[in-house]
Parts: C-alpha cells; sequence; structure tokens
C-alpha cells in the first residue's frame, strides 16, 4: 500500500477530505451551540499548512473557495427582493456610503498612529472599508432574505466593495507613477460596457435560451452557471472585482428563476452543500499560526484593527438604522451582515504586499482580522437573526403560480401553452393538476404523471417553470380547490368548450363549481385558432370601473396586454364613456388603442375581431345556475379565443 503524504495531492484525496469537512464541521459547531460557519472557518484553520498541514490552500482549495465566493455574491443577488430593494434602493445607497466612510475615515489616523506611512495607511483602511456577506447563510436558513434591514445590506455591500476597490486600483497607479487621465477614461467604458452586458443584455439571452432550446431544467441549470461564471471573468477584465459581476447576474437572471421551483432548489443546493462551506474552509486556512505565535505584536496590531474594523461597522449600522427608523434588531442584522471581511480585504492586503506597501506581518494581521470579523459577523447575525420576524407576504404577482386543470393531457397543449405565456413574465410556474377518482390504481397514478411531464415540456417552452400533480379527490372541481390551497396558487386558468352542459348555467356545472367556491381569480379560456391572431381586444364595463370591478379589470388589461406582446397583435381597449383614459386603465399612452363603445358587447365584438383574434371579458363571480352575457360572447365569437375573467 502506498504511504500517504501530506499536503495530499491526490485529487480523490482532496475531495474526500473537503467533502468529510463540510460534513463534519458544522455539526460539530452545532454540536457546542456555535454557528455551522465557525466550525467551518476553524476546521480551515487546523488543516491548513500552519496547523496539521493536510492541505495546501494553493490550487484546488483556492479555486473552490473563489468559486464559493462568487456563488456567495450570485445567490445574494438572485434571491433578492427586487421589489423592496428598488423601494429602498436610497437607504441602500445610504447606508453603504456610511458603512464605507465611517471605517475609512476613522482607520487612516489609526493606521498612521501605529507608524504606517501615508499610502500604506490609505491602503489598509481600504482594508476595512468594505465586507463580506460571510453570514449570509445564517439569514438565508433563518427565511429572512426578503427583509429590508438584508436587503439594504446586500446593496451596500456593492457600493462599498466597488468603491474600494476602484480606490485602491487608483492608489497603487498613483503609487507606481501609472497614473494618467488615460487610465480613468479606459476604465470607465470598459466597466460600463461589461455591467450593461449583464444589466441589459443577460435578462434578454436567458429569455430567449429558456423559450428555446433551454426547455430542460438540467440545460436551465448549465446556463445559469455559464452566465455566473462569465459575468465575474468579463468583471474582472473590465477592471472591476469578480464578485460584483457574480452579484450583477444574480440581479439579472432574478426574474427568470422563480422563488421555490425546482430550478432556484437546484442552484441553492449545488452552493450551500459545497461551494460556499469550502470558501469558509479557505478562509480558515489563510491564517499562519506559526508567524502569529512567533511575533506577538500580531496580536496587538489584530487586536486594534479588530476593534477598528468591528466598532466602525456597528456604528454605521447604528447611524443607518435610526435614520431609517428601524428597529434595534433590524439594525443588529445590519451590522452582522456588514461586520465581516474576506474578498476585497484580502484583494487589498495582497496588492499592497506585492507592491511594497506592506510587509507579510501585516499581511498576517489581516488575515486574522478576517477570522475575527468572521466569527463576530456570524454570532451577531445567528443571535439577532433569531430574534428579527419573518418579512411580511408582500402582494404575489397574479400569474406567479398558475394551476391549470388537466382532463385529457394530449387535448390540453393550447392552454398550457398560455399558463405558460401568462406566467413567464412574472416568472412564475404552472402546475398543471390531473384530478384522478379516489379508486384509481397506482398504474394509472404513474400513467398519469408520465403523461404530465409532456405537460411540462410545453410550459417550459414559453418560458415559465412547471411542476405537475396528480392527486386523487371526490370530483375534478374539489381536487383543483384543494390543490389551490396546498400550493398557494394566485390564479386558476381552466378549459372550457364555449357552451354549458345545462340551461342558466353560465359555464357549465364543474367551471361554475370553481368560480363559485375558487379562493383565488379563475380565468376561463375557450381558445381558437390562434395563428392569425392580429388583435386582442379587452372590454371594459361600467361595473369595471367601479371599486368592485377594479381587481378584475386590472387583471383583464395585463393578460391582454401579454397576450398582445405574445402574439405580436394589436391591443384594443373598448371602454362605456369617453371619460375613460390609458391612465385610468393602467396604461401608457402608446399602449393599446381606445375606443368607445355604446353597443352590446357581442355586436361590437363581432364587428372589430376576426377570426382568430383574442377577446378578454370580466365577469363578477356568478352562483351556480345564473347565467349571464358570456354564453352570447361565445356563441356570437365563433372562431375567435375568448377568455373571462372572474376576480377574486
Amino acid at each position: 500500500m502506498q504511504a500517504i503524504s501530506t499536503p495530499l495531492v491526490e485529487p480523490a484525496l482532496v475531495l474526500a477530505l473537503l467533502f468529510v469537512l463540510v460534513l463534519v464541521a458544522p455539526l460539530a459547531a452545532r454540536a457546542v451551540r456555535m454557528p455551522s460557519i465557525i466550525g467551518l472557518i476553524v476546521a480551515g484553520i487546523v488543516i491548513g499548512p500552519s496547523a496539521l498541514g493536510l492541505l495546501e490552500r494553493e490550487g484546488t482549495v483556492e479555486v473552490l473557495g473563489n468559486a464559493g465566493l462568487l456563488y456567495l455574491m450570485f445567490q445574494a443577488g438572485l434571491e433578492l427582493d427586487l421589489e423592496e430593494f428598488r423601494e429602498r434602493r436610497t437607504q441602500a445607497l445610504t447606508f453603504g456610503a456610511l458603512t464605507f466612510a465611517i471605517p475609512f475615515g476613522v482607520a487612516i489616523p489609526v493606521n498612521l498612529a501605529l507608524g504606517f506611512t501615508t499610502t500604506a495607511a490609505i491602503l489598509l483602511a481600504l482594508s476595512w472599508a468594505p465586507h463580506t456577506l460571510l453570514a449570509y447563510p445564517v439569514v438565508q436558513r433563518l427565511g429572512l432574505t426578503k427583509a429590508r434591514s438584508v436587503a439594504i445590506t446586500v446593496g451596500a455591500t456593492i457600493v462599498t466593495d466597488t468603491a474600494a476597490l476602484m480606490t485602491l486600483e487608483i492608489l497603487i497607479e498613483s503609487h507606481e507613477g501609472r497614473l494618467s487621465p488615460g487610465f480613468v477614461l479606459k476604465l470607465i467604458p470598459t466597466a460600463g460596457a461589461v455591467v450593461a452586458f449583464i444589466v441589459a443584455g443577460l435578462p434578454w439571452l436567458g429569455r430567449q435560451f429558456f423559450a428555446s432550446v433551454g426547455q430542460d431544467r438540467s440545460v436551465r441549470f448549465l446556463f445559469i452557471m455559464a452566465a455566473m461564471f462569465l459575468s465575474a471573468g468579463l468583471a474582472e477584465l473590465a477592471g472591476l472585482e469578480p464578485i460584483i459581476g457574480a452579484f450583477l447576474a444574480g440581479l439579472s437572471l432574478n426574474r427568470l428563476v422563480s422563488e421555490g421551483s425546482e430550478l432556484s432548489n437546484r442552484i441553492e443546493f449545488f452552493g450551500s452543500a459545497f461551494f460556499i462551506p469550502v470558501f469558509l474552509i479557505s478562509v480558515g486556512m489563510l491564517v499562519n499560526l506559526g508567524v502569529v505565535v512567533s511575533d506577538p505584536s500580531i496580536l496587538v496590531r489584530a487586536g486594534v484593527f479588530s476593534l477598528v474594523a468591528v466598532g466602525t461597522k456597528v456604528i454605521a449600522a447604528f447611524i443607518a438604522g435610526k435614520i431609517f427608523g428601524y428597529s434595534g434588531t433590524e439594525i443588529g442584522v445590519m451590522a452582522s451582515l456588514s461586520t465581516a471581511r474576506a474578498a476585497a480585504t484580502l484583494a487589498a492586503a495582497f496588492v499592497g504586499l506585492s507592491v511594497g506597501l506592506i510587509s507579510e506581518i501585516t499581511v498576517n494581521t489581516v488575515v486574522l482580522v478576517i477570522l475575527v470579523t468572521s466569527l463576530v459577523s456570524s454570532l451577531l447575525a445567528t443571535r439577532f437573526g433569531t430574534q428579527l420576524p419573518p418579512p411580511e407576504e408582500r402582494r404575489r404577482a397574479p400569474a406567479e403560480k398558475v394551476l391549470v386543470p388537466i382532463g385529457d393531457p394530449e387535448r390540453s397543449g393550447d392552454l398550457l401553452r398560455l399558463a405558460g405565456m401568462l406566467a413567464a413574465p412574472d416568472t412564475g410556474t404552472v402546475v398543471p393538476v390531473s384530478v384522478l377518482d379516489l379508486e384509481a390504481t397506482q398504474a394509472e397514478v404513474t400513467a398519469r404523471r408520465n403523461e404530465l411531464a409532456e405537460a411540462e415540456r410545453l410550459v417550459l417552452g414559453e418560458g415559465a417553470e412547471a411542476t405537475s400533480v396528480v392527486r386523487l379527490d371526490l370530483t375534478p372541481s374539489t381536487g383543483m380547490l384543494h390543490a389551490s390551497v396546498e400550493q398557494a396558487a394566485t390564479s386558476l386558468l381552466v378549459g372550457w368548450k364555449g357552451f354549458a352542459n345545462r340551461n342558466g348555467s353560465a359555464f357549465g356545472q364543474r367551471v361554475d363549481a370553481l368560480l363559485a367556491a375558487s379562493p383565488v381569480p379563475v380565468i376561463v379560456a375557450r381558445l381558437g385558432p390562434a395563428e392569425n391572431c392580429k388583435r386582442v381586444v379587452v372590454a371594459v364595463s361600467d361595473h369595471d370601473l367601479t371599486p368592485a370591478g377594479g381587481p378584475g379589470m386590472d387583471l383583464a388589461v395585463l393578460i391582454a396586454r401579454r397576450l398582445a406582446k405574445a402574439h405580436r397583435a394589436e391591443l384594443h381597449i373598448l371602454v362605456p364613456r369617453e371619460q375613460v383614459t390609458h391612465e385610468r386603465l393602467g396604461l401608457e399612452n402608446d399602449q393599446g388603442t381606445l375606443k368607445v363603445e355604446r353597443r352590446r358587447l357581442a355586436a361590437a365584438l363581432r364587428d372589430l375581431t376576426t377570426p382568430g383574434d383574442m377577446v378578454v371579458v370580466t365577469q363578477p363571480r356568478v352562483e351556480p345556475g345564473l347565467g349571464g352575457e358570456v354564453p352570447r360572447l361565445a356563441r356570437a365569437l365563433v372562431d375567435r379565443s375568448l377568455l373571462v375573467i372572474a376576480p377574486r
């Protein structure tokens, strides 16, 4: 048997040790009531070159650790509540400015007092100004990624890191006598072009990919990974830090990955299970215990630096939190997320070492500060995160989760494509639901699940996510109602043949039962051939303009807009009086043509549309057995698609 030498270099042994540490270290930390993050960092110290020497940081661990850091920033952007962030972008910028300026301003005189030159003092101050979201997995595990305190701290991270690294670049260029207007003129347009590609080009590219070749979830996952690392690489080539590119990629793809979807779960698992833990291990491996023991002055400087690094971030969070009117717990969460140093701090220290501004002893001091701030950050996040109540449920988009009853999968293709078309702009999920009777056999359930796999493929082709469900219930209607609650649906899309089975019924017994009891809006669709769709017409009634009818009108206009865009058709809105404006309907002036129509709706729509066009109308919820305008419309609009919106 071949003897095992250390440090390990065999790929299988290196990976085996890393996987064992990722498995065991968090368990050991929790056993002594410490955060998992601390267990991973301590594990890195123990196996590192200065302790047991089982692994070298250079090579495999460094590459995987850097990938974990990029993944951490990418996930932060991907999970950020964009609506919350937009509402609070001023707060994010304000906190970013404070949490950069206060550590930077305090650190310079402290560094000068410790005997550093002016340039070295500024460089070290740039090490303490930025921060790394090392404790983000803690708030993620606690379900706080949508909290306002987390949102503005994530935004502030990009402000501090960008400011620190850009200033560092200018400082080094000046120190080496290369600073010139040409440097700045080259950096700004290059960085601007990369940011523009990530922010504007990547979402468009993602939508096109998802709707064409990306109909398999594995292919979608690979696209997401490629986009993340490509964005990080382009950012580095443009003179920016790779973590900025990864974060912007997460923001850009935010709307393409629906929360809780299978794709979202794959992305989170891939990072949380391996890459991010390896990054934390790599942070611990930076500590050189031999240098620390041989020179006790390092501990003194590390203590001073740590006090400045932690104290100034806490002060910045306190000031910002008081300005924003946040609670003490929210301020604690802000402080916990902004205390840890790693990525930009290491970059500044190693650059300073390479140009001779600071010594190796100072770099080791910086590494100790990284360790201290990481421990403090994880402890604070655990303490304050558990005290912070979960954020309030935001108002969900109407097509965020669309349930579609499927009786015969082979005849439901058009309905599923319509569902995907409606859900895609909301990064929504379509749930094809097939209800079998209570006496169905296991073989029947398995066969139906296999049939629904094709239904999922059709939805994925429209750019939306899909998750099919087969359930047993007393009737199809009760099965759908139960599924709408279990799946947290935001709307139901129901197919309709265009006539009722009995007199006085609006849509037929099953659809009427859904309308009467559904807890969410119901969209009833009688679909015709849509290949020749030239216009989408939405009819607004007097009832729609009342407070009671407003929700139905808003949903009808939204659906009509999406259909018109998908089919590249004209949008026409029939209104009952001239006083109704685009603004009243929530539209821009160039979105659709308004036409005042006082004739009976069936006659007006028949004259205005041609076969293949689509008509969208609203109807208040009706009691089973009551008819209405809809059956007359169905008879009048032969060869047109008719969508009836019944709000909640």
